[in-house]
């Protein structure tokens, strides 16, 4: 007889997304990860527009995730027509992707997953006893956004950065704001962090492939090769090579796996970490230390650390770039381009891992198509096997309590973002 686990409506993630387990023995598991999303077809939207609309449309699919496909769409833009920016200007492209992941990071973390290690359903029901924290907590979410908004424009779909540069560049008052805001969070996130951290995630024992940009300097945001852990890279412009799409007929969206592996793969901060863990500064190898975090590390749990230890570093990333910035010239806002028939990759970092924009141009400037891969579409495969190999685990132990919970603890660890991973679903990318 097969024992059904039905999940509807997986609380405290974004978007909507529903968990089905089918067992027939302990060591008969199937997982089905459904995408419960609308079908947006908004890769078909794209085609036919003005190559400068298509920024401000995808990013605005996303409240969560505005900041980096806007600099998603606009650099694959920028690879087509052969734009190289300036260094001031790439610097501030850099501190706008920062901001976007300190803000994303934040909301998963202290929203999402913090009643979880505190055992409630909700984390209004922390200003009850624990209300300092609460505030702190929104105070450091506030200085995130206006991190963004005056780099950017806005804190939500950000307004100034475009092809070619921004429309706008902030001046030196924002700038040394943004400095002191800096200065201000770094003050402040480890105590925010420390939850995170200090929690053992152990959890499950489980073989996973990650997959994730990878640079000899730091952990990249927008630049580098695409490394997989098994020790493959590959230049941007063979994406295709590498990943392939699945048609799940349960999901609004695809899944993917790896070819070359023929297997599932997980994106985001822990894939990161994985693969650029030599490169992290002194201070948060310090920290890892401290909490005895070592990386290579597989549990999908401890991306919820990733992400604090995320935070440490990209705050002291940011630190630099600010002040290195305030020490040039920023007088140039765009530099000059052409528009020519063309075929423009961006393949970046989003706070939930690689996302990748695809478009090719006509010589009006008319994108004639348009492939939008974002990271929890390529989580979805990953989940289905890590839930799996977490149940078969349990249930050769004898556990049978709880295994609802722990499963939605396993997929709030992704942080997907289901709005995303269904918008861009068309047939012709299978």
């Amino acid at each position: 007889m097969i024992k059904e686990i039905k999940i509807e409506g997986i609380h405290r993630i974004e978007g909507h997304m529903d968990i089905r387990v089918y067992i027939k023995d302990p060591e008969n598991v199937v997982v089905r990860a459904a995408a419960k999303e609308g079908t947006r077809i908004l890769s078909r939207i794209l085609v036919g527009r003005d190559y400068q609309e298509i920024p401000e449309i995808t990013s605005r699919m996303c409240g969560v995730c505005s900041v980096i496909h806007k600099l998603a769409a606009v650099q694959a833009i920028e690879n087509a027509f052969d734009i190289t920016l300036t260094n001031e200007l790439k610097i501030l492209r850099e501190l706008v992707a920062i901001g976007g992941h300190l803000q994303s990071h934040i909301l998963h973390l202290h929203f999402f997953v913090l009643p979880d290690i505190m055992k409630l359903s909700s984390v209004l029901e922390l200003l009850k006893d624990k209300e300092t924290l609460v505030k702190e907590i929104i105070r450091i979410k506030r200085f995130a956004n206006e991190i963004v908004e005056r780099l950017a424009g806005s804190s939500v779909h950000p307004i100034t950065p475009v092809v070619g540069g921004f429309t706008k560049i902030p001046s030196r008052k924002s700038l040394l704001v943004v400095k002191e805001i800096i200065a201000e969070m770094k003050n402040r996130v480890m105590e925010a962090c420390r939850p995170f951290l200090e929690t053992k995630w152990d959890g499950f024992d489980v073989q996973n492939v990650f997959v994730a940009l990878k640079s000899d300097k730091g952990v990249p945001l927008l630049d580098g090769k695409v490394a997989i852990s098994t020790g493959l890279e590959f230049d941007k412009e063979h994406y295709a090579e590498y990943i392939s799409a699945i048609l799940e007929d349960y999901s609004t969206a695809l899944h993917y796996k790896l070819r070359s592996e023929n297997r599932s793969y997980m994106v985001g901060a822990l894939a990161r970490l994985n693969i650029n863990y030599e490169n992290l500064d002194d201070e948060t190898r310090l920290v890892c230390r401290e909490y005895n975090i070592k990386f290579p590390v597989n549990s999908p749990l401890i991306n919820n650390a990733c992400q604090a230890l995320e935070m440490i570093y990209f705050l002291n990333k940011a630190e630099n770039l600010i002040s290195e910035l305030l020490e040039r010239t920023l007088s140039l806002s765009k530099v000059d381009y052409r528009i020519k028939p063309s075929n423009g990759i961006a393949v970046v970092e989003a706070p939930r891992g690689l996302l990748i924009h695809h478009y090719k141009i006509n010589e009006h400037g008319k994108i004639t198509y348009s492939n939008i891969i974002t990271p929890t579409a390529q989580n979805l495969k990953n989940i289905e096997e890590n839930i799996k190999a977490f149940l078969i685990e349990a249930l050769n132990e004898g556990k049978k309590e709880n295994l609802e919970l722990e499963v939605e603890k396993i997929v709030r660890a992704y942080d997907p973002c289901i709005s995303c991973a269904a918008r861009f679903y068309h047939e012709s990318q299978v």
